[in-house]
């Protein structure tokens, strides 16, 4: 897994701390990854049983299971954020983001396009230009931890369904 630098790590944290306070500041930054990500990728609703069917994105917005879901995601921004400096709890916390995922349908380009929406929304709130790049960095590095443990899954499906054959 590619690391942050000790400085990259630092200034990262401390920004996404400044931005990332309390549960109003989480629940707006979750908010705009899911608008952004809504708007640019409207086929990604149908993803989402519990708030696929209603009428629009406005309204999905305002619906709890939006909102849930919006915190979550915060939630496991966060996560990663305080497990930096500990690689190997970091690449358990994304290979269980993988595995929950993957029965959903959840491709490696779905969570390729949800981190780059995800930097395009919240990169603006970071200050400074060096956080910024370690949060691409972040994303890149995680990504890449994402599609080994998807990798891995298939690979597994594959020799469970060839044993049973």
């Amino acid at each position: 897994m590619a690391q942050l630098t000790e400085v990259q790590k630092t200034q990262l944290c401390v920004e996404w701390k400044q931005i990332c306070k309390n549960k109003e500041d989480k629940y707006a930054l979750g908010t705009e990854v899911f608008r952004l990500l809504f708007t640019k990728y409207p086929h990604y609703i149908r993803l989402f049983k519990r708030f696929r069917d209603l009428p629009n994105l406005d309204s999905i917005m305002q619906s709890a299971a939006f909102k849930a879901h919006a915190m979550r995601f915060i939630g496991a921004i966060d996560a990663i954020m305080e497990n930096l400096d500990d690689e190997s709890c970091l690449v358990e916390l994304l290979k269980r983001l993988a595995e929950e995922h993957r029965p959903r349908g959840i491709t490696e380009n779905d969570f390729y396009k949800t981190l780059d929406v995800a930097y395009d929304a919240l990169s603006p709130a970071l200050k400074s230009d060096d956080a910024r790049v370690a949060l691409r960095q972040l994303f890149d590095t995680a990504l890449s931890v994402i599609r080994q443990s998807l990798k891995e899954e298939d690979e597994k499906e594959r020799e469970e369904t060839a044993k049973s054959a």
